[in-house]
């Protein structure tokens, strides 16, 4: 759980500090400022919408692996091509990464017997895992200063949206609730 809110923080803290600069490396400022905006509204509407569209009572790691995916298609587009399709890539990291942040807000009270261990989960892991994802920013930047461009940067990230999957899918059915 904490790795997977490390990963789930870090990959927030990038978007805001690295998507513009990336589109910036291929068009102008103002778009990209635009596209950011964009993506920004549609993570707020993902963040309320997946959780609603997933119901209290479906098992969570679908809906995990699905919004993790998006995350992934989102920040390789970005990588690969950010100056084609780049609205689709900024809309599946939106939606992607917007549900996927407010699952695993949810994941400590689905996996925990009672409200202590929720307590207790969600403690270790947001402390230590916000702790951890402060320095993906920064850590972005020096492999972006080493190479010139964002590029491996931002398939890093797509990697760490893609192994956000491992834990979800390790979670124990009778865990998760169905």
């Amino acid at each position: 759980m904490t790795a997977l809110s490390a990963a789930n923080a870090a990959l927030y803290y990038c978007e805001l500090a690295l998507v513009v600069p990336r589109l910036q490396e291929n068009g102008p400022g103002t778009a990209a400022g635009t596209l950011l905006t964009v993506m920004i509204c549609v993570q707020v509407v993902a963040m309320l919408a997946v959780p609603a569209v997933l119901g209290e009572r479906h098992d969570l790691r679908a809906g995990l692996a699905l919004t993790a995916a998006l995350t992934v298609l989102g920040f390789a587009g970005l990588a690969l091509a950010p100056g084609t399709v780049t609205w689709l890539r900024v809309l599946a990291l939106g939606i992607g990464h917007g549900g996927l942040f407010t699952l695993v807000l949810t994941v400590p009270v689905a996996v925990s017997r009672d409200s202590a261990e929720a307590s207790r989960i969600s403690a270790m892991a947001f402390f230590v895992g916000y702790a951890c994802a402060a320095l993906a920013p920064m850590l972005a930047g020096v492999l972006r200063d080493a190479t010139a461009c964002f590029r491996l940067a931002f398939l890093l990230l797509a990697a760490v949206a893609a192994l956000t999957i491992v834990p979800t899918v390790r979670f124990q059915k009778k865990a998760m609730p169905s």
